[in-house]
């Protein structure tokens, strides 16, 4: 099963879709705790948080297990050759038409 958000909508209405991701994730959630939720995922909120917080020793050890130059497309060499075919059934199953784009501008 997957949960697929656009992060336009997300940017829109936060509260919304941590209500569809705890939904989604089987759990209640009333609408304060996701106001709060959204709240301390705020951006602004998380520069806060680490002002005033050290940096670990192995900070540099720590970024070089992650790869953050990755091309597009390069996440399905993240996937096993059973995920690769699970996730290639669900989008067959959905058809194109479900995965159309819409685009708002300002």
């Amino acid at each position: 099963m997957f949960l697929i958000l656009r992060s336009f909508f997300s940017h829109k209405t936060p509260v919304v879709i941590v209500q569809r991701l705890a939904k989604f994730l089987g759990l209640t959630a009333g609408q304060q705790l996701c106001e709060d939720i959204v709240t301390a995922c705020d951006f602004d909120t998380l520069k806060r948080a680490d002002d005033n917080r050290a940096a670990p020793d192995n900070l540099n050890k720590v970024f070089d297990q992650f790869n953050v130059f990755q091309k597009v497309g390069d996440w399905k060499n993240q996937f096993t050759i059973a995920q690769s075919e699970m996730f290639d059934e669900f989008i067959a199953r959905q058809g194109k038409s479900h995965f159309a784009f819409s685009f708002r501008w300002h």
